[in-house]
């Protein structure tokens, strides 16, 4: 298969709610709940992204379709990953790695210090495999109150020990 990683753009859009869907079908029902496996971000919100140019895609140059994505927002004064999804029929073809990449690159070159993201502490595509890019757990007791309002907002529904802040430096 061949891919390419590109600034999205606005005929892909639709296919980013299917994407995050089926992704989160990979999660177990311990940490993901049945009842928040279908629930997506609004295209209102990734077309938000997209005009901010803070939305990236995977596409399968062969069907050109989007199979992944990666979308940015500001929060807390720093730049925050939002969802990084790849579609699981092309998984383990590191998308998901130039996805984070390719935001990495951007943030860099916008003069971004921080790229924060929540996650799962113990699964190995989660808290690990953003600590092999350089990224950093924060405890929580170390968080300032608007990262700890945002961590509980992104673990709504969730058990909320499993789950971590982390923060990339972009000045190293």
């Amino acid at each position: 298969m061949s891919y390419r990683i590109e600034i999205a753009q606005t005929k892909y859009i639709t296919e980013l709610p299917e994407i995050s869907r089926v992704a989160a079908e990979l999660f177990p029902v311990e940490d993901l709940p049945l009842a928040l496996r279908s629930e997506t971000n609004p295209i209102e919100v990734f077309e938000e992204a997209l005009s901010e140019q803070k939305l990236w895609i995977a596409v399968d140059e062969n069907q050109d379709k989007a199979v992944g994505f990666a979308f940015l927002s500001d929060k807390c004064g720093q730049l925050h990953l939002r969802e990084l999804g790849v579609h699981p029929e092309h998984g383990r073809q590191g998308l998901g790695t130039n996805l984070l990449k390719n935001v990495i690159i951007w943030a860099k070159n916008q003069k971004y210090n921080q790229l924060s993201l929540t996650t799962f502490r113990h699964l190995p595509w989660n808290a690990p495999f953003y600590t092999k890019l350089g990224f950093k757990m924060i405890e929580q007791s170390k968080l300032n109150s608007c990262l700890n309002k945002l961590l509980d907002e992104e673990s709504k529904g969730l058990d909320k020990s499993k789950r971590v802040l982390m923060s990339l430096n972009l000045n190293s």
